[in-house]
C-alpha cells in the first residue's frame, strides 16, 4: 500500500496555501467592487479531472487558458477513486504526473476482487496484474488542478457558470470571459451541456449514493483480505461498492436504472449499511452519472464536451476518470 498523508486541516497553512493558490480571479474590479470583462483564449468549465487534464495540455503547449469551478478546491467529491491501468498511462504517459507523484496519491492498491449477490459471496479473484489502483479524489483533483495552474492556466474557482451571452461566458459573480474556444467538463449534469442542448435524452441520470466510513486498523483488517467488494442484487440495473482505503472504507451503491427512484437507492445504501454492521456518522453524499443511453455529445460550434458532461463513462460500471483524461 502506498504511503498518503490525508487532507490537511482547513485551519492549516497547507490547507491555506492551497486555496490562495487555486483561487486567483483572472479578472480585476472596478471602482465599483464589480468584475470586469477577461479574454482568453481558451475557457474551460469544471475543473475535475476532464478539465484540469485539458486545461494543463493547452498550458503546457503555451496556450492561454482559464479554467473555472463553482467549487473553491480542496473540495469534497463522492467517488469510489477507482483509477485503471489505462488512466495511469494517461496521466505518467504524457507527463502531467510522474509515476512517484501518483504513487503519493495512491490511497490503496488492491490485487483481489471480490462479487457478491446480495450478501452472498459468490467468490474471490487474487493476484490482479497490474493491482487496482485508488485515490482519494479529493487530493487527486486538488493536484491535477494545481498541476494545471502551475503548467500557465489561470484558475476562476468559486465561480459558478450561468451561460453564454453575446460571445461571452458569463457568471454568478458578474464575471464576464469572453473566449475562442470552451470546453465544458462541468459532469453529468453539465450547466453547459443544457446550454449548447438542451436536455437530450429527457435530461435523466443515474444516481450514486455514498459515504466514507472511518475504521480503526483492527476493524478494517476484516475487509482488506476481500479486495475491492462489488455487490449486485440490491437494486435493479446497478450495484454496490465497498473499497477499502488506507483507514476508511469507501462504500457506496448506485444504478443506472432510469426508472429506479431516489428512495429505493436509499434503502440499498441502507441496507448495504446493515449487513456491514457499519453506522457511519458521515452523512450520505450523492452523485450522477450518465445513463448507459445517454448521447455521447460532442459539442456544438466554438463550445465542445469533455467527461461525464460530454455523455463519457463506462457504459457497465460507470467509472468515468479514465474517460475524462483522455
Amino acid at each position: 500500500m502506498a504511503t498518503f498523508t490525508r487532507l490537511p486541516s482547513m485551519w492549516s497553512r497547507e490547507y491555506r496555501e492551497t486555496r490562495q493558490v487555486l483561487h486567483s480571479p483572472p479578472y480585476r474590479k472596478n471602482i465599483f467592487g464589480m468584475p470586469v470583462e477577461f479574454k482568453t483564449e481558451f475557457l474551460v468549465v469544471g475543473a475535475g479531472p476532464a478539465g484540469a487534464s485539458c486545461a494543463w495540455g493547452i498550458a503546457s503547449r503555451g496556450g492561454r487558458v482559464v479554467i473555472a469551478d463553482r467549487s473553491r478546491f480542496p473540495r469534497p467529491k463522492l467517488c469510489g477513486g477507482a483509477l485503471s491501468d489505462y488512466g495511469v498511462g494517461l496521466l505518467t504517459g504524457k507527463g502531467m504526473l510522474l509515476s512517484r507523484e501518483l504513487d503519493d496519491l495512491t490511497v490503496a492498491l488492491h490485487g483481489s476482487l471480490s462479487c457478491f449477490d446480495g450478501s452472498t459471496l459468490l467468490g474471490t479473484w487474487n493476484d490482479a496484474r497490474p493491482a487496482m489502483r485508488l485515490v482519494d479524489r479529493t487530493s487527486f483533483d486538488s493536484f491535477l488542478l494545481r498541476r494545471a495552474v502551475e503548467a500557465g492556466a489561470v484558475p476562476l474557482t468559486g465561480a459558478e457558470f450561468l451561460g453564454l451571452e453575446r460571445g461571452a461566458a458569463v457568471f454568478a459573480d458578474g464575471a464576464r470571459v469572453v473566449f475562442d474556444r470552451m470546453l465544458g467538463a462541468d459532469g453529468a449534469a453539465s450547466t453547459v451541456r443544457r446550454r449548447v442542448y438542451g436536455r437530450p435524452g429527457g435530461g435523466r441520470l443515474g444516481l450514486c449514493l455514498g459515504t466514507f466510513v472511518p475504521l480503526a486498523p483492527a476493524v478494517l483488517e476484516r475487509f482488506t483480505p476481500l479486495g475491492l467488494q462489488v455487490r449486485f442484487g440490491l437494486l435493479p440495473y446497478g450495484y454496490g461498492w465497498v473499497f477499502p482505503r488506507s483507514d476508511d472504507l469507501c462504500i457506496g451503491v448506485g444504478s443506472f436504472g432510469k426508472n429506479v427512484p431516489p428512495v429505493d437507492v436509499r434503502k440499498a445504501m441502507e441496507a448495504l449499511l446493515a449487513a456491514l454492521e457499519l453506522n457511519p456518522r458521515s452523512p450520505l453524499r450523492g452523485a450522477l452519472i450518465p445513463l448507459p443511453e445517454t448521447r455521447v455529445l460532442p459539442g456544438r460550434g466554438r463550445v465542445l464536451l469533455g467527461g461525464e458532461a460530454a455523455g463519457l463513462c463506462d457504459r457497465v460500471s460507470g467509472e468515468g476518470i479514465s474517460h475524462a483524461l483522455e
